[in-house]
């Protein structure tokens, strides 16, 4: 943890000093040129601020993932820090509204002048500002979502200031449908022979859906693709539709609170088959409205985590 966060800052550090090599260049060799050269860095402390949802339905993300930066924060800090100096942790809670995100980013960057934004949560909130951060150019480090504009390949200038880390949602989709079908033997395949898909409208559920169906162009899978309203409160519709089109696996391309509603259904319908989600539903705290779905023990059912887990 502390070599991992050590890197993650001075990979940072770097966008910063990159200021010196970016004022003597024009805009043609896609020079990084942020709004000022160093901020949030004095003699001792280094100030990072994210805006988070610690109230609302996805507190049970936001509360055990500020949580853990400030542990792992405090454990770099006692260990003597970045050369020295400690890092200080700023937060909003925005209740995963985009526009909230967005007034609280432009405060931590402009008033609070936080050096990066670190632990940037959520997809409402890191849509509605990665062109904000990009044209301050101010770094940001860990991105609590995987939405496609997330993807930089060769990024230079401000682009560069942009580090994601999470899989890229449409990226995720490709590496989920190749799992579904993938033979046990394999060790990390499911063995699907019919695939399900339960995808929401939303932007996570949409790029995660375009990721299937790409791999699909080269797996051609037998394919039943369902999609819903991520505010829903019940997946019936849908959730039968798969079961009666004989699906043995089904790929949730949702965030955490739909899949609860998913899992909920699915035991609801007697519906017990192998269910392959994303990653971001796989953070400790989120489990727990999915325990109340769990079937009896007799039933064949679990969720498979992505192979990076």
């Amino acid at each position: 943890m502390k070599k991992f966060l050590s890197l993650l800052l001075a990979a940072a550090m770097l966008c910063a000093l990159l200021v010196v090599c970016g004022s003597k260049n024009d805009d043609s060799n896609g020079d990084y040129k942020p709004f000022v050269e160093v901020q949030g860095v004095s003699d001792d402390t280094i100030l990072v601020g994210n805006t988070a949802a610690t109230t609302g339905a996805y507190a049970t993300v936001g509360v055990p993932f500020n949580a853990g930066m400030e542990a792992a924060f405090k454990a770099y800090n006692d260990a003597g820090g970045f050369q020295g100096k400690s890092i200080v942790l700023k937060h909003y809670d925005d209740g995963f509204d985009g526009a909230q995100g967005m007034t609280y980013t432009k405060q931590l960057v402009e008033t609070d002048k936080v050096f990066a934004i670190v632990g940037h949560f959520g997809t409402n909130t890191v849509g509605a500002t990665l062109d904000y951060l990009k044209e301050k150019g101010v770094p940001m480090v860990y991105a609590a979502t995987g939405i496609d504009d997330l993807y930089q390949e060769g990024a230079k200038g401000n682009d560069a200031v942009i580090y994601s880390v999470q899989p890229i949602y449409s990226a995720e989709g490709r590496v989920l449908l190749a799992r579904a079908v993938a033979h046990k033997a394999d060790g990390m395949g499911l063995g699907g022979t019919k695939v399900g898909v339960i995808a929401t409208t939303d932007d996570a559920g949409a790029g995660l859906l375009a990721g299937v169906k790409r791999e699909n162009e080269d797996l051609k899978a037998q394919l039943t693709v369902q999609e819903v309203e991520a505010s829903a409160t019940d997946f019936s519709a849908a959730v039968n539709v798969l079961k009666n089109a004989g699906c043995d696996v089904v790929i949730a391309c949702m965030n955490q609170n739909p899949l609860a509603t998913l899992m909920n259904t699915m035991r609801d319908v007697n519906y017990n088959v192998n269910v392959a989600p994303l990653m971001l539903t796989l953070l400790p705290l989120p489990w727990a409205p999915l325990w109340t779905a769990v079937p009896s023990p007799t039933a064949v059912w679990f969720i498979a985590p992505p192979g990076w887990m």
